[in-house]
């Protein structure tokens, strides 16, 4: 690729000025639709007008009822001030929103003017209704340890009670707990819908000292919140464009959320202020003639997380096919030791095979070999890796916790790759402050984020070549590594056997079972890096006649390549495992039972175009439906990453009316690990029930 591009970075880009920018952003409490949303909107419209971008103003209502897709936009809510007080045994101040934004639930409904004086009553959880046995909060405020949505939900409407008061936070383990932050407050909302509900968010140690007054006898607490609903409200985007040479109409988009709570340094007033500083130094270097202007337009979507992307997409709806691929920019700058945190990367999913994740890890490898370079001389010495410097990094499996998820869905068909951190223990909460950015952070991001936008958006049939490349390569490593582990397993599974005194057809069946699904997955694996290898080929599609037939020889030769190391894994596992099972041979292969040939008949079809949208999904669920999801992650079952909604996305992003209910399980098994075929025409079910598909 270009490396010019990558010395521009190096040499133009300033983490302490992405930082400056995110200073300004993170001093406004940015609730979508609220009065310090639009100042930081006004903000960064203003600062990129300055570098000379094209800037405009995308507006959509915020009423609760406007809807794209499956996604509903919330009602805009604005925040004044706050108090929590302690009026009897003794006057004593708990918090106050101004020195603590986050803690007053977002969406909470305000009190009368004078505040909500009332007996404070600890429920524990408050979460069950056995939390409520033998208590009154029937006109009190209570004391919960759960989320304050569900506390508020059950105590305010259920029981009569007037105000919620929590310290729930979730948690991150190891990393992250409540008695190890005992100072940290959770952000967190009530759902936009509730307006008659309320709550104050406290730390552990806030939490302590309530239950000791509480232990010691009657405590009394007001609560005053100044808070409002904005009828109608407007949701504020920045668009802003670098427009492109000979390829306008093609566009690379950047989307940074501007929204949160304040301060909100890390998410996200680091990825909008490191996106500024990029667009900046482009701008700039386009002006005083380093680079050309790029052949491709390159927009930056700047506004509510999830709701300004699904704004501009359905906007140009038409001309999807013409946003080549993207860059989610979502926490960027956490001090990696401070925080715990190390950038993570949210591959786009398997669902939308691309050459995108690739050249990504290709770029994060060439600037860990510079951070550890610049080290070892600033040091003299020969002893060194990543954590020394304080850079880890993680290309992980799709994610849906950004902005790529509106694009990365198999209907829209745009790639977009998530650059973030994790695991934050300051994430959502009073501890993101702007003393965790961490500027040479914000340099390193930014040296891969800017250098990579730069070569999507001016890829030609040479660098599509280099794209294919980084493909061709990983593949090859995938399918060998792939292979090895399915070898390793049929050992163990074979010495498992032995030590147990499995029969040899018991065993013979069990080993054939490895191999049929290993099989099927290396099959996966090489058609989805095939179809990412031959993305490549859309952006040559302006070229000459004669370059672009080289470019899909070479994609073909590729190709074939990989189809050839297919074989031979296949093959090989083939033979290996022959060998272990020796005159016993393969077992049969069985049949289907009913169950098994209703999942192989079921076809989903999708009745919405879009990403899914979890909330919407969840709410239109029945209350016991509903529990029984939280009961699943809660326990473990089909939990990944503390994540089963990236496989319920995957599962409606993989049903183009063709998979069956079998084969969709598979892709999913494949991409994140075990899924069972009766989890997932559940799901399907639910989503028939609620109107999202119908099963064939």
């Amino acid at each position: 690729m270009n490396s010019a591009y990558s010395r521009l970075m190096e040499e133009a880009l300033s983490g302490e000025e992405a930082k400056n920018f995110a200073k300004e952003i993170s001093l406004h409490h940015r609730v979508s639709g609220s009065s310090g949303f639009h100042e930081a909107i006004e903000y960064v419209k203003w600062m990129l007008k300055n570098f000379g971008l094209e800037v405009s103003i995308d507006t959509r209502p915020m009423d609760g009822e406007f809807k794209i897709w499956t996604w509903t936009f919330p009602r805009a809510w604005d925040i004044v001030s706050a108090e929590l007080e302690v009026i009897e045994p003794e006057p004593e101040t708990i918090t106050t929103f101004d020195e603590t934004p986050v803690s007053v639930y977002k969406y909470s409904a305000p009190t009368p003017p004078g505040g909500i004086e009332a007996e404070l009553v600890y429920v524990g959880e408050g979460t069950e209704e056995s939390c409520y046995e033998g208590k009154d909060v029937e006109g009190k405020i209570v004391l919960a340890r759960g989320s304050g949505q569900d506390v508020a939900t059950l105590s305010m409407r259920q029981y009569g009670a007037v105000c919620v008061i929590t310290d729930y936070l979730r948690p991150h383990p190891p990393v992250k707990t409540r008695l190890g932050t005992p100072d940290l407050v959770q952000d967190a909302s009530i759902r936009g819908g509730d307006k008659d509900l309320r709550a104050y968010s406290i730390s552990y140690n806030q939490f302590k000292r309530l239950k000791e007054l509480l232990d010691r006898g009657p405590v009394r607490v007001r609560a005053k919140i100044n808070a409002f609903f904005i009828e109608p409200g407007v949701l504020e985007t920045v668009i802003a464009k670098i427009p492109g040479s000979t390829l306008p109409n093609e566009e690379v988009v950047v989307i940074p959320h501007i929204c949160h709570y304040r301060p909100g340094a890390n998410d996200n007033a680091a990825g909008v202020g490191l996106v500024m500083e990029v667009a900046k130094v482009i701008q700039r270097a386009i002006e005083s003639g380093r680079i050309e202007r790029p052949k491709r337009t390159i927009t930056f979507i700047i506004g509510a997380e999830m709701y300004g992307s699904l704004s501009y997409l359905e906007r140009n709806w038409e001309r999807r096919y013409e946003i080549v691929g993207g860059f989610c920019l979502d926490m960027l700058g956490e001090d990696q030791e401070k925080t715990k945190a190390g950038v993570e990367v949210s591959s786009v999913p398997d669902s939308l095979p691309t050459f995108l994740n690739d050249h990504i890890a290709s770029l994060f490898e060439g600037v860990k070999r510079k951070t550890l370079y610049r080290w070892h001389n600033a040091n003299r010495c020969y002893k060194y890796d990543s954590l020394t410097v304080n850079f880890r990094y993680n290309i992980s499996q799709f994610s849906p916790g950004s902005d790529h998820l509106i694009f990365d869905d198999s209907s829209v068909g745009v790639p977009v790759i998530q650059f973030g951190h994790w695991p934050d223990i300051y994430y959502h909460s009073s501890g993101d402050v702007i003393e965790m950015v961490d500027p040479e952070e914000l340099k390193r991001n930014g040296l891969v984020f800017g250098t990579a936008l730069l070569n999507l958006a001016n890829t030609g049939p040479e660098q599509a070549n280099t794209l294919m490349n980084h493909v061709y390569t990983q593949s090859i490593k995938r399918i060998a590594d792939n292979g090895g582990r399915a070898r390793d397993e049929a050992i163990e599974v074979y010495e498992s056997c032995n030590l147990e005194g499995v029969d040899n057809d018991e065993l013979a069946g069990k080993i054939s079972d490895l191999v049929e699904l290993e099989s099927k997955r290396l099959d996966f694996l090489a058609d989805r890096d095939r179809k990412g290898l031959r993305s490549a080929l859309r952006l040559i599609k302006d070229e000459d006649a004669k370059s672009q037939d080289k470019s899909r020889e070479l994609a073909e030769s590729l190709c074939g390549a990989i189809e050839g190391a297919l074989r031979s894994e296949k093959e090989t596992l083939v033979t290996f495992t022959s060998s272990l099972l020796g005159e016993t041979g393969h077992g049969a292969e069985g049949t289907l039972s009913e169950v098994e040939e209703a999942y192989e008949a079921t076809v989903p079809k999708r009745n919405f175009i879009g990403s899914l949208s979890g909330s919407d999904f969840m709410r239109r669920l029945t209350p016991e439906r509903r529990k029984q999801y939280i009961e699943w992650v809660t326990s473990g079952r089909e939990l990944v990453f503390g994540n089963l909604n990236a496989k319920i996305v995957e599962m409606w992003s993989f049903a183009d009316g063709e998979r069956n209910i079998a084969q969709i399980a598979e892709a999913v098994t494949f991409e994140y690990g075990p899924t069972d075929h009766k989890l997932v025409m559940e799901i399907f079910s639910d989503l028939e029930k609620i109107g999202y598909v119908e099963l064939a």
